[in-house]
C-alpha cells in the first residue's frame, strides 16, 4: 500500500511539474490566452452589451451617405462639431472620440470644434503615444546610454484646450490575439488610458459621494483632495484628479474593501443603483491593477453601434443617447472597409475584426460593470495546477486500466464543467487548456505505463519466487517482495478456486501407485489448462484437492469474470476426461473472493509460497456445499457481484462448517448463451420455491419442488429443500426462525 501511495505521490509531482514547466517555461500562457480563454468565451455564447455604451461609427457606407472622403482624417471638422452637438443636446454624459485631430487645418473648422467641444464639457479626445528613444549620459565615460520613453502626444492646442480630457488608448501587445487593456499606462508616466478616463467622467456626479465615503473610512486620505466635480475640470483636472486617487489607493491597500462595505449600507444611495453601481465602478477602477483581461460580449458590433450618418440626418432619433457614454471612432461592418480592426477571440471567418473604438467601449463597459475576465492570484494559480497535477495521478492509478480510463476521463470534464461555471457566473478565469490539453493526457499515459510496468514486474518476480516451489509455467500473476522468506508476504485482493474430486479413495485403493500417478497427472492437466488460460495461478496440489488463485492489487471484476470462466472450463473439461476414462472424477469447485496473504509459510529450512487467509478456508468449505447439494460449481456473492455473461441461481443462506458468519451462495451455472428455455424455467420454478421457503409457506414450497422433480428429477437442490420443507411441514421449527442452513452437522 506504501508503494503504491509513493508512486502516485510521485507520478502526481512529475504531472504537476509538467504543467508547472509548459506554463512557466514554455508556451502554457500563450495556450491558455489563444486557445483556453477562446473556448470559455464562445461556448459562454454572446452576452448583452450594457445599455450604458454606444458606439458612433465612421465607416464607409457613413462616409458614403455624408458624400465625405473614406479617411475620417480628410472630414472637415465642422462634421464632428455637429455631431458633439447632436450628442450633447440628445444628453449623452460622456463623448469620447477615438480619433486624432493631430494637425490643425482651417482655422474656421478647427474653432467650429473646439467651441461645440466646450458647449459640450464631456468630451474626451484622444491622444497618441510616441515611443522614443533618449540619450543618456554614463558618469565617467564618454559613450552615452539610451532609454526608451513614451510621450503623450496631444491634438492641435485649439481643440485639445476645450476637451474636459485627453488620453491614450494604446493596448497591450499579443503574439496571436488581442486580449487585455490598461487602464493606466505606466510607461507613460501612469496617464489613464480612455476607457479608465470615460468611467470616470461618467462617474464625476457620484465624486462627493465617494469623497465622503473616504473621508469616513480614512479621512487623512481625503484631505487635499478637490472638494466638487466643478472644481475637478477647471482645477486641478480630469488627469489630475485620477493621478492623486490612484495613489491613495496605491498608498492604502486593501482602501476598497471597506469603502464597498460602506456604500451597500449609504443612505444617499440606497434607492439609487445607478448611483450605487457608478460608485462601485469608481473603487474598482483605482483598487484593481493597470492591466485586465477583456471580457467581450461577442463577435465584431455587440456593443450598440449607431452609423455617424444616421445621427446627422435631420430629425435622427437621439434620445438613446441620454445618459450614455458615446465612443466615437471607426467600426466596419464588413471585412474589406475595416482599417483598424484587433484579432481576438470573435474575429470572424471572414477575417472581419473587432475595432479598437469597440474594444475601447467594451473595455469601459467591463470597468462599469465590474466584469473583466479575472485570472487567480499567482500563488492561487500554482497551487491549481499542483493541485490538478496530483488529482490526476491519483485518478489514473484508481481501480482497473478500464476504470483509470474512466476517471481519468471525467476528471477534466468536471474540472472543465466547474471552470465554465465560475467563467460564466463570476468572470473567474482557471486555466483550463494545460490542465486538460497536457496534464491529463500525461497523467494518463505515465499511469498506465507505470501500471504496465508494475504488473509486468510482478509476474516476472513471481515466477523468479515460484520457481522454488513450483513450475514457471503454471505461474501467470502472483507478487511477492525480497527478503528473509518469513517476511516474503504480501496483502492482496484475491479470488480462491477449490475443487476436490469425488472417489478418490476408492480410486486410489484399486490402482497401483504408478499408474495412479500417470491417472492423476493427466486429470490436473484437465483442472490446470483452464485456470492458466484465464490468468490464475495454481497455488496448491494435495491428493484430490487444487486451489488455484487470481489477485490483484484492488477488488478487480474482469478478473473474477476470469475465475468463473475457468471454473465452468473446469466443470466442462472433467466430463470430458470422465467421459475417455473408464474410472470418472466427478469434481466439485467452489469460489470465493476477498483480502488475502500471499508469501511463504513454513519454519527453518522449509517453506511453501501459498495463499493464507479466510477465503481459501471459506473456499474449501463452499466448495463441499457441492456435496450436499448436489451441485457442481457453488460460488459466494463476492466472486459474482458484478460480473455479467453467466446464469447462476441462488441456492439459499448457508452457515458453513467452523464459520459464525452465513453466506448467501449461489450455483455457477454456465454462460448466459448456454442456457436452453427448459433450464431457464427451472430456474425460475426454483426462485419461486425458494421464495416460498424463506417466506415460511411450506405447503406453497412444497409444491412448487414437488412440481420441478417431475421435470427434473435429478435436480439436487430441490431435493435437498424437498426434504427440509418436508420436515419443516410435520415439525413447525421453533420461532424466531431464520432461513439460514447450518452444515455443520451435513
Amino acid at each position: 500500500m506504501m508503494q503504491r501511495l509513493a508512486r502516485s505521490l510521485g507520478l502526481g509531482v512529475l504531472v504537476a511539474a509538467t504543467g508547472l514547466l509548459v506554463y512557466f517555461g514554455l508556451f502554457g500562457f500563450d495556450l491558455e490566452e489563444n486557445l483556453g480563454l477562446d473556448l470559455m468565451m464562445k461556448a459562454r455564447g454572446q452576452l448583452r452589451a450594457p445599455d450604458a455604451v454606444v458606439v458612433v461609427n465612421l465607416d464607409k457606407p457613413a462616409a458614403d451617405r455624408l458624400g465625405l472622403a473614406l479617411e475620417p482624417d480628410e472630414w472637415p471638422r465642422s462634421v464632428h462639431a455637429q455631431l458633439v452637438d447632436r450628442l450633447a443636446g440628445a444628453g449623452a454624459r460622456v463623448i469620447a472620440f477615438d480619433i486624432f485631430f493631430r494637425e490643425a487645418r482651417e482655422a474656421t473648422q478647427d474653432q467650429a470644434l473646439a467651441e461645440a467641444i466646450e458647449r459640450a464639457g464631456n468630451v474626451i479626445l484622444f491622444a497618441y503615444l510616441r515611443r522614443e528613444r533618449l540619450a543618456l549620459p554614463v558618469p565617467g565615460e564618454a559613450q552615452h546610454g539610451s532609454i526608451n520613453v513614451e510621450r503623450l502626444v496631444p491634438p492641435t492646442p485649439v481643440i485639445a484646450s476645450s476637451a474636459a480630457a485627453l488620453a491614450p488608448f494604446a493596448l497591450p501587445k499579443s503574439k496571436v490575439k488581442l486580449n487585455q487593456f490598461w487602464t493606466f499606462r505606466r510607461s507613460a508616466g501612469d496617464n489613464p488610458t480612455l476607457p479608465a478616463m470615460a468611467l470616470q467622467l461618467y462617474a464625476l456626479d457620484v465624486y462627493e459621494d465617494f469623497l465622503q465615503l473616504l473621508r469616513v473610512v480614512r479621512p487623512e486620505a481625503a484631505a487635499g483632495l478637490p472638494r466638487d466635480q466643478h472644481q475637478i475640470l477647471h482645477n486641478p483636472g480630469l488627469a489630475r484628479l485620477m493621478d492623486d486617487l490612484k495613489a491613495i489607493f496605491a498608498a492604502y491597500p486593501g482602501l476598497a474593501e471597506p469603502l464597498l462595505e460602506r456604500l451597500e449600507s449609504d443612505p444617499r444611495v440606497a434607492g439609487d443603483p445607478d448611483r450605487r453601481r457608478r460608485l462601485a465602478a469608481m473603487i474598482g477602477l483605482y483598487a484593481a491593477g493597470n492591466l485586465h483581461y477583456l471580457n467581450f460580449y461577442g463577435p465584431p458590433r455587440s456593443v450598440t453601434t449607431v452609423s455617424y450618418a444616421e445621427l446627422l440626418q435631420e430629425g435622427a432619433r437621439t434620445a438613446d443617447f441620454a445618459g450614455k457614454v458615446a465612443f466615437v471612432g471607426y467600426s466596419a461592418g464588413f471585412q474589406p472597409d475595416q482599417k483598424d480592426g484587433f484579432y481576438t477571440a470573435y474575429s470572424q471567418p471572414d477575417g472581419l475584426d473587432i475595432s479598437g473604438v469597440e474594444i475601447a467601449a467594451t473595455a469601459f463597459a467591463n470597468l462599469l460593470d465590474r466584469s473583466a475576465i479575472r485570472p487567480p492570484a499567482p500563488l492561487q494559480f500554482v497551487l491549481i495546477i499542483v493541485a490538478y497535477g496530483l488529482l490526476a495521478a491519483v485518478v489514473s492509478r484508481r481501480g482497473s486500466a478500464l476504470a483509470s480510463v474512466g476517471f481519468s476521463l471525467l476528471l477534466p470534464v468536471s474540472y472543465g464543467g466547474t471552470a465554465f461555471a465560475l467563467f460564466t457566473n463570476h468572470q473567474l478565469w482557471l486555466p483550463v487548456a494545460v490542465p486538460v490539453l497536457i496534464q491529463s493526457p500525461v497523467a494518463l499515459l505515465v499511469g498506465l505505463a507505470t501500471r504496465y510496468w508494475e504488473t509486468q514486474r510482478e509476474r516476472n518476480r513471481i515466477r523468479q519466487a515460484f520457481g522454488h516451489y513450483i513450475p514457471d509455467h503454471v505461474v501467470d500473476r502472483l507478487l511477492s517482495s525480497s527478503g528473509a522468506p518469513h517476511t516474503h508476504r504480501e496483502l492482496k485482493y484475491g479470488i480462491c478456486l477449490a475443487t476436490d474430486a469425488e472417489q478418490y479413495t476408492r480410486l486410489a485403493e484399486s490402482m497401483a501407485p504408478d499408474t495412479l500417478h500417470d491417472y492423476m497427472n493427466r486429470y490436473y492437466a484437465t483442472l490446470f489448462e483452464p485456470v492458466r488460460a484465464h490468468r490464475g495461478v495454481v497455488s496448491d496440489v494435495i491428493g484430490d484437492a487444487m486451489l488455484a488463485i487470481w489477485s490483484a492489487s484492488d477488488n478487480d471484476v474482469a478478473l473474477r469474470a476470469h475465475a468463473c470462466r475457468a471454473a465452468v472450463e473446469i466443470a466442462r473439461s472433467v466430463d470430458r476426461f470422465n467421459t475417455d476414462n473408464a474410472r470418472p472424477l466427478p469434481t466439485r469447485i467452489g469460489l470465493h473472493a476477498g483480502e488475502l496473504a500471499l508469501g511463504n509459510v513454513g519454519a527453518l529450512d522449509h517453506f511453501e509460497y501459498r495463499a493464507v487467509g479466510d477465503i481459501v478456508n471459506t473456499a474449501s468449505r463452499i466448495q463441499g456445499v457441492n456435496k450436499v447439494l448436489e451441485t457442481r460449481i457453488v460460488v459466494s456473492p463476492m466472486v459474482i457481484e458484478g460480473v455479467t455473461g453467466f446464469a447462476t441461481r441462488e441456492l439459499g443462506s448457508f452457515q458453513l462448517v467452523g464459520k459464525q458468519q452465513a453466506l448467501t451462495l449461489h450455483e455457477l451455472i454456465g454462460e448466459v448463451e448456454r442456457i436452453d428455455a427448459d433450464l431457464d424455467r427451472l430456474l425460475t420454478k426454483f426462485a419461486q420455491g425458494l421464495a416460498a421457503y424463506q417466506e415460511q409457506d411450506w405447503p406453497q414450497a412444497l409444491a412448487v419442488f414437488e412440481e420441478i422433480l417431475q421435470t427434473w428429477s435429478s435436480d439436487g437442490p430441490t431435493r435437498f429443500y424437498l426434504e427440509l420443507c418436508t420436515l419443516h411441514a410435520q415439525r413447525p421449527p421453533a420461532q424466531p426462525w431464520s432461513p439460514t442452513i447450518s452444515l455443520k452437522n451435513k
